[in-house]
């Protein structure tokens, strides 16, 4: 049996050709429709449960799927992935009354987490998702590397300090790194994140047999948010070099 069958995700819509116009046709939110195949190993449907809770808060996106069966596919179901090309699957369509406003697809089967949390922010839609980026720190990074004023970058540095241990992402797993790697980055420079980088990965490749699971997981976190830093950096120096 594979691990989606009979997973219902809770705040995801399951969509038909009956109901599709309807629900997509909302000018209030953003719909987000995930085409599918039924029979997968879970992770995508753990993954569109993570984005429908966290939709859920923000109020400004309503979730839904259509579910593609591999074996004995219903004809109907086929045809309506047809008519929005998406029968190679999974699909992730945006629609704003009624209208396409972006689709995302990467070409594999299990969809990543982090691109697809991206690609939402860039249309708009922030969402904060465990295991994911940040979208609000991800943009004070940005601020922080393309301001040459030392006020300034104090300024952003206790704001990321100050939203760490806000309501809203207090509890989020990675948020803890924003503000260390900045305050870190304020003191060693700008190329800190690049050569944390290549010092946490060294030791997670030199020390693979001696790290326990949890500092493991632990540095895998760091890393991710360290990606965010050094792109932030190298962002801001290409648009320092086209003025």
């Amino acid at each position: 049996m594979n691990l989606s069958e009979g997973i219902i995700l809770k705040g995801v819509v399951s969509l038909d050709p009956l109901t599709f116009d309807k629900v997509i046709s909302s000018n209030q939110h953003h719909v987000l429709v995930r085409f599918d195949a039924e029979a997968t190993d879970g992770a995508n449907e753990i993954l569109f449960g993570e984005i429908a809770q966290a939709s859920a808060k923000g109020k400004n996106l309503l979730t839904a799927e259509v579910k593609l069966e591999k074996e004995g596919r219903s004809p109907e179901l086929l045809e309506l992935a047809k008519s929005y090309n998406a029968e190679n699957v999974p699909v992730f369509i945006l629609f704003f009354d009624g209208k396409e406003v972006s689709r995302y697809r990467d070409g594999n089967t299990l969809t990543d987490k982090t691109k697809l949390i991206e690609w939402l922010t860039n249309n708009g839609i922030e969402l904060t998702v465990m295991g994911a980026t940040l979208p609000y720190f991800n943009r004070l990074f940005g601020e922080y590397f393309s301001s040459q004023s030392s006020d300034k970058r104090a300024e952003l540095l206790k704001k990321a300090q100050e939203a760490a241990l806000s309501d809203e992402f207090k509890e989020h797993d990675l948020v803890k790194f924003f503000p260390t790697i900045l305050e870190k980055a304020s003191v060693k420079g700008d190329d800190y994140c690049s050569k944390e980088i290549e010092r946490v990965s060294s030791m997670l490749e030199k020390k693979k047999d001696s790290i326990n699971k949890d500092k493991r997981a632990e540095m895998t976190k760091k890393l991710k948010v360290l990606e965010v830093c050094k792109e932030a950096v190298e962002n801001a120096s290409k648009a320092s070099e086209e003025l």
